[in-house]
């Protein structure tokens, strides 16, 4: 006889969600098992916390939301962490629970979710599940919550099966651009003299937004400049990234376009350097969302909103290409002294990684330079989380170049520190066949957690661990081998490059985790933060 847990199953497979976080417990296995029979795919996790990072990192790679089942009981509490980090960075998901009222603990997330909807009639399961998937991502994308009594996986649900409705309710559509908005841009970039395309977050989470900024850089010699998170949806070699002079090619920008960020974003992100010579400055915001287009001045702030587009932002971006190439349009050079310093701090960089011999003592760049070279043969198939690092220094994009879009996740700046290997793991859950390798850098308050090491040799999540350890307090190589675990170390650059080979295939034929300590010399801040001025 057809139960809830079927019908459950049923309607969350029509809305084409293909995935489920979830771990063992009597209380969800019901459902469990009805998703893995209506062919979703069922990744059972070892804790409700790495459930929850795992079904939101999921939402942000796949541009979908996953849903993640937990048990409503106190054991739900471990989750919250996962599902207000959902909610920090916009990313889909849909929280299911599962309960006796006596039990029921769900409702403590009600203020860190979009949607919250308790079901106990199975003739309203479908109609519940499709007002959290639309509210998950329409608009500011995030997390829903729907709870379902205990009772109603047991419930007969015959009538309710027949009245299925077995085609995807939701329904997505995008409004393109009007064209007199898109000539309004083509006319303000004709008149720019230093346009520049400032690229955010919500561009590289977007879906396949990069394929039409790319075009946009290339056909057109756009310069642009990115943040942290949006690293990858050009790559950071490009011709025209201005990446490694940001503020100052912000500054003497007269025309920027703003792509999937806005400038209140940017100064809360170290671009700080806005408008020194007291110009107005023309700003177009494009964005998926209406709640994130910013319509006022900002303080101390000297700009002016011209234009705004919210839509889908390959569908705008895709608009803008079509028009500008019928416009024959091409941008103008960037102003001369920003090409040379750009050029500069570039000559500066390759000076500063390549004074280095097989017996220098490791820094930062000297290390970074030989993990290039390591994992040269895997840079289109590799996720790298960071954690500890100042990746709003220009440098970094220089240190560690990133080809691809959302192949780099900063955990540094979250309102709580401390899951990046968690979030490593994750994503080893959700693409197997990448390699996942976790940058952490060792600066007090933060300690590499060992205990999620084990947690992913027990689960199988292997992951690459390298570990920048300028405090020395500790050899996690040889703390490592001593739980039985492959830890290598490196003092210098010979040694390092011999632990990233080693290390590497370790990884690749055991498919087990592997620890390199690199036993590294701090560096000073004028080092890392080099002002130039340009030749006039």
């Amino acid at each position: 006889m057809s139960d809830g847990a079927e019908l459950i199953a049923k309607a969350v497979s029509v809305l084409g969600i293909d995935t489920v976080f979830g771990i063992d417990d009597s209380t969800t296995n019901p459902l469990l098992k009805w998703f893995e029979l209506t062919k979703i795919d069922v990744i059972k996790a070892p804790s409700q916390k790495f459930a929850s990072f795992a079904s939101t990192m999921h939402g942000y790679i796949k541009s979908s939301p996953a849903i993640l089942l937990l048990p409503g009981s106190s054991q739900f509490l471990d989750g919250l962490s996962g599902i207000s980090n959902a909610q920090y960075q916009r990313w889909p998901l849909i929280v299911i629970t599962v309960s006796t009222d006596e039990e029921d603990f769900s409702h403590l997330c009600t203020s860190f979710v979009k949607f919250y909807q308790r079901c106990s009639a199975p003739d309203r399961i479908q109609k519940v599940l499709t007002q959290a998937f639309k509210s998950s991502i329409n608009g500011r994308s995030g997390p829903t919550h729907i709870h379902f009594d205990s009772s109603v996986l047991t419930a007969p649900v015959e009538d309710n099966l027949k009245q299925l409705t077995t085609k995807n309710p939701y329904t997505k559509f995008s409004l393109r651009p009007a064209s007199n908005k898109l000539d309004d841009i083509v006319f303000l970039l004709t008149k720019a003299r230093y346009p520049l395309i400032v690229v955010g977050k919500a561009a590289a989470s977007s879906y396949n937004a990069h394929i039409q900024l790319r075009s946009l850089v290339q056909n057109f010699h756009l310069p642009f400049v990115t943040t942290t998170m949006a690293r990858g949806t050009v790559p950071d070699f490009s011709q025209h990234s201005f990446t490694v002079i940001a503020n100052e090619s912000i500054e003497n920008s007269d025309f920027l376009i703003l792509v999937g960020t806005s400038l209140k974003e940017l100064s809360q992100n170290n671009f700080n350097s806005f408008n020194k010579k007291n110009k107005r400055v023309k700003v177009i915001q494009i964005d998926n969302v209406p709640e994130e287009i910013e319509d006022d001045y900002i303080p101390s702030i000297d700009t002016v909103y011209e234009l705004a587009l919210v839509g889908d932002l390959y569908d705008i971006l895709e608009a803008l290409n079509e028009k500008l190439q019928a416009f024959d349009y091409v941008a103008r050079s960037p102003l001369t002294y920003l090409s040379e310093l750009r050029d500069q701090k570039l000559r500066i960089f390759t000076q500063l990684e390549t004074a280095r011999s097989p017996e220098n003592s490791m820094n930062l760049f000297y290390a970074f330079r030989s993990i290039r070279e390591s994992f040269q043969d895997y840079q289109d198939d590799v996720y790298n989380v960071v954690e500890g690092f100042d990746l709003s220094n220009e440098f970094s994009s220089l240190l560690y170049p990133v080809f691809l879009p959302k192949q780099l996740i900063d955990v540094t700046s979250l309102p709580v520190p401390g899951n990046g290997l968690l979030y490593a793991m994750s994503l080893k859950a959700i693409e197997r066949t990448r390699l996942a390798v976790f940058f952490f850098k060792e600066n007090a308050p933060l300690t590499f957690n060992v205990t999620d090491l084990i947690t992913s040799i027990s689960n199988d999540l292997p992951v690459i661990c390298i570990i920048f350890n300028e405090t020395k307090s500790c050899r996690y190589d040889l703390l490592c081998q001593s739980l039985t675990i492959d830890g290598f170390s490196a003092t210098t650059t010979k040694d390092l490059e011999t632990s990233l080979k080693l290390g590497i295939q370790a990884y690749l034929t055991r498919k087990r985790s592997i620890v390199i300590d690199i036993q590294i010399e701090s560096l000073s801040e004028p080092t890392l933060n080099v002002n130039l001025v340009p030749k006039m």
